[in-house]
């Protein structure tokens, strides 16, 4: 069995990139998190948001790019599906509205330009992590429900990582996961979506 390494952004706790970069298959999030650092310098896939004010500062963050591009990665994978109307509609009537606006295209164009793969997230993989999320026991009193309340890349990316079928024999390592951060992801629910992982022995944790 081999083994794949999805890398997020919290900060290291320990230098952990012998392992990470002697993995069969390593994918980061978003800023490619300690590239060279404690997190090594292997990348196969990256994670990229494609929403809101985070994605726009992408867009033009010509650093990002090149750090992408330089980072010996093969394709990126978007965090989120097309964003559905109704959301759209919801976020202008709270005054969220960037965080409802599809950036896709706009970053296919920049990052297509350094040679990089680029497709969506596929929507059953979302909507399997807006079910889970949803059928917590906690989920109720959560206080940014839907529609304004999104999973993060972190937790989109780890179940396009669990059921890609070209790491079907693989298990999952996570390293900089410590799930919080941004009061709008359901980081409670993430939690217990990686640990159901970890009791069915798919995956394990590196820094925890």
């Amino acid at each position: 069995m081999g083994l794949a390494v999805l890398v997020g952004n919290a900060p290291p706790r320990e230098d952990l990139r012998r392992i990470i970069d002697g993995a069969d298959f390593v994918a980061r999030i978003n800023t490619c998190a300690a590239l060279g650092a404690e997190y090594g310098r292997r990348t196969d896939r990256v994670y990229l948001c494609n929403t809101g004010g985070v994605a726009r500062r992408f867009i033009g963050s010509e650093e990002l790019h090149r750090t992408i591009a330089g980072s010996g990665a093969r394709d990126v994978v978007f965090s989120y599906p097309r964003v559905p109307l109704r959301r759209l509609l919801h976020c202008i009537l709270r005054g969220k509205r960037g965080t409802g606006v599809d950036r896709t295209q706009a970053l296919t164009q920049v990052l297509s330009h350094h040679g990089l793969r680029c497709s969506p997230m596929p929507q059953e993989v979302f909507d399997e992590v807006v079910a889970f999320v949803k059928a917590q026991p906690g989920f109720d009193g959560y206080p940014r429900r839907m529609p304004l309340w999104t999973p993060s890349s972190g937790g989109v990316a780890l179940a396009h990582l669990a059921r890609d079928p070209v790491l079907a024999r693989h298990s999952i390592a996570l390293a900089g996961f410590g799930f919080q951060g941004w009061e709008g992801h359901p980081w409670f629910a993430e939690r217990a979506y990686a640990e159901q992982l970890q009791q069915a022995g798919r995956l394990s944790f590196l820094d925890r």
